[in-house]
């Protein structure tokens, strides 16, 4: 073999040795930026989880002079709770259906919840209701001066306002008011006992003790899903703030 074809077969395999090892360092570089990218998009996001997660929700309605503290974070302060879209009614009949074909007693439980006649915010009625209520986060609901100790948490609030809640609800108070009372509302000749009889099965077989217990409280007063007051001044039950 001629020196110049060694030379030149030196050569091209200097160059392509260069060019591995560059190619290398890029692959590594890319790898390196595209780590540290991802590391910042983590913080990113776990920074706006934690702010989300923080705080208790205060909503101030116009119409009525009055104040509602919870304890709902940053992330949910807002008016969704007021308003029903047609996906959500969809939602709230299927989860309810769920429980009840899981559960067969809690039938009449979830006629009484009323998700069923539950009327789809309007437009115009969401701008109504945008306009009246106005939300604001604060650090907790006992920083505004207001007695929250029977506050319930903000699992236990979602838990309330969702179908099953709802329908827990619904069984505790039937199981809980009188039979007079019941026969006044209901048509003439049902089987009073049976129901109740149903809706005590319902909250057994659908409910753990934690949820039954919560929403006893509710209905006895124990515990509140919100504390309230009245903004306007000279009330007797004026916000402290």
């Amino acid at each position: 073999m001629s020196f110049s074809r060694i030379y030149r077969l030196k050569t091209f395999t200097f160059f392509l040795a260069l060019l591995v090892v560059s190619l290398t360092c890029s692959d590594i570089d890319g790898i390196k930026k595209r780590k540290e990218q991802k590391q910042k998009t983590d913080l990113i996001f776990l920074f706006l989880a934690q702010t989300r997660a923080k705080g208790n929700c205060l909503r101030k309605e116009t119409s009525t002079s009055t104040a509602y503290c919870d304890r709902r974070s940053a992330g949910t302060c807002n008016a969704n709770d007021l308003i029903l879209t047609s996906g959500e009614k969809s939602y709230n009949l299927s989860d309810g259906n769920d429980l009840v074909k899981a559960v067969p007693s809690c039938s009449f439980s979830f006629i009484n919840t009323g998700i069923a006649t539950d009327v789809i915010t309007s437009f115009p009625d969401q701008d109504i209701l945008q306009a009246n209520n106005t939300y604001s986060v604060v650090s907790s609901c006992e920083a505004t001066g207001l007695n929250s100790s029977t506050l319930i948490s903000e699992i236990e609030f979602n838990f309330a306002n969702s179908p099953r809640g709802r329908i827990a609800i619904a069984a505790d108070k039937l199981v809980n008011t009188a039979d007079s009372l019941l026969s006044l509302t209901l048509p003439t000749g049902t089987n009073i006992t049976q129901l109740k009889s149903d809706a005590t099965a319902c909250l057994t077989g659908g409910f753990p003790q934690a949820e039954k217990d919560l929403v006893s409280d509710l209905r006895t007063g124990k515990r509140v899903k919100a504390i309230t007051c009245s903004t306007k001044a000279g009330s007797t039950n004026s916000c402290p703030f």
